[in-house]
């Protein structure tokens, strides 16, 4: 069986990572899956002084790396010779990408050794790229197309996939609201839509989708490169250049409006004036962070903030926090939150969209009302002020990734589906 997987993403995070991590499951057998990359530790320079960061040179993650320079047919099909060989285990499957050109998701499987193909994407409107995918589904034997994402993925893939015509998965990642006409148009066009938690499931039905036709299958994260590390947090203190005294609460998410930076800026000044010595630092970029950066500055609140941009070496940083605070307004399940998981650390997070699918209340971490800020302050407060409950709540979190978000059941439970949908 032949599969094409169609991801749109350029960066390699957030969903595009889901579909690498999908493709390295789906060619190693499950009891023996091992870790996407090995961690290694970025050096640091020898007793760095203290309150100065050292930020190594990290990918903006709307970049990626820079495309690997490759010959392109005009079918869309790449020149390289790498290819996917079969799955292991009952299947004996082949599995290959197709992509915009460039992309790091390109890039890093290229490098894994599967094939890619690379085809310009213009949006939802793109005839052309509709011509494309249908003559590159026909030209490679396509059995069965996944489609990852949307910016063209989901209707141009499903319409050409008809076209063609082979099953099409549908792999719904967002709860975010869309016009129920083109939520059903396009899941009527594929086979089976794929929701990575209940609350996309629950957005689905509402939208008319017939729950008959969703499979819930949830993300996964790497647990073998996100996982506890009794040095970590001297690591993170000193590439950060924060006092090893100080409680270090983390919160890693794109700064655009619904990740709720806003709402930590209207808890942080009741947390910081009692809980002194702690240190917020703040991962990642987008077109929200100078504004954050403007409300922050020159408040006393302020000064508890540390910027530190997109890294690489977050898997290395994570398992070094105290906490970590996810406070968004909607999410479809919240991939942070299971690396943080993964890591052994606690979150407070939101009680909204698929979050609670991941942390549970005062099991693995804190739930509070999305947007509000007082509820927020009070859940960080209780956990700053108890070591050994933030402990045992990080050694529950890091089981529950393990038990039931682990790399090999997202690639047996994809390939199950695949094989159930190719069935006379």
């Amino acid at each position: 069986m032949k599969v094409l997987h169609l991801e749109t993403g350029r960066s390699l995070y957030g969903g595009a990572l889901q579909v690498l991590y999908l493709l390295e499951g789906l060619r190693k057998p499950a009891d023996t899956h091992p870790s996407l990359g090995a961690p290694s530790r970025t050096p640091l320079p020898p007793n760095p002084t203290e309150g100065t960061a050292y930020l190594p040179c990290a990918n903006s993650p709307d970049q990626g790396p820079a495309p690997e320079s490759a010959d392109t047919h005009p079918s869309g099909e790449s020149a390289d010779t790498h290819h996917s060989g079969p799955s292991s285990g009952p299947f004996a499957d082949t599995h290959e990408l197709v992509t915009p050109p460039g992309t790091a998701l390109a890039v890093a499987a290229r490098a894994r050794g599967f094939r890619v193909h690379e085809i310009p994407f213009r949006g939802d409107l793109d005839l052309s790229a509709l011509l494309r995918l249908r003559r590159l589904f026909r030209q490679r034997g396509a059995d069965l197309v996944h489609l990852h994402s949307r910016r063209g993925a989901d209707l141009l893939g499903a319409l050409a996939a008809r076209w063609s015509p082979v099953p099409a998965v549908l792999s719904r990642r967002v709860d975010e609201p869309e016009r129920a006409a083109l939520l059903r148009l396009k899941a009527r066009l594929a086979t089976r839509v794929v929701a990575i938690s209940q609350a996309v499931r629950s957005v689905l039905v509402e939208a008319g989708v017939p729950d008959t036709e969703i499979e819930v299958i949830p993300s996964a994260v790497d647990t073998d490169r996100y996982a506890p590390d009794p040095q970590a947090g001297n690591y993170l203190r000193r590439a950060l250049g924060i006092h090893r005294e100080e409680t270090v609460v983390g919160m890693a998410a794109q700064f655009i409006p619904r990740k709720g930076h806003r709402v930590l800026l209207q808890a942080l000044p009741e947390v910081t004036t009692r809980h002194p010595r702690t240190r917020f630092v703040l991962f990642g970029q987008g077109p929200e962070e100078e504004a954050i950066r403007s409300l922050s500055r020159g408040t006393p609140a302020g000064e508890h903030l540390l910027f530190a941009g997109f890294r690489e070496d977050l898997p290395d940083l994570l398992p070094g926090l105290d906490l970590l605070v996810h406070p968004a307004l909607r999410e479809g399940l919240g991939v942070i939150l299971l690396q943080a998981a993964a890591s052994g650390v606690p979150a407070v997070a939101s009680r909204a969209g698929g979050m609670p699918e991941v942390v549970r209340d005062a099991e693995t971490g804190l739930l509070v009302p999305p947007g509000d800020a007082p509820a927020l302050a009070r859940a960080l407060d209780a956990l700053l002020g108890d070591a050994e409950w933030r402990r045992r709540l990080g050694l529950a979190a890091r089981q529950r990734a393990l038990d039931h978000f682990s790399l090999p059941s997202l690639a047996r439970r994809h390939q199950t589906l695949y094989h159930r949908l190719r069935s006379p």
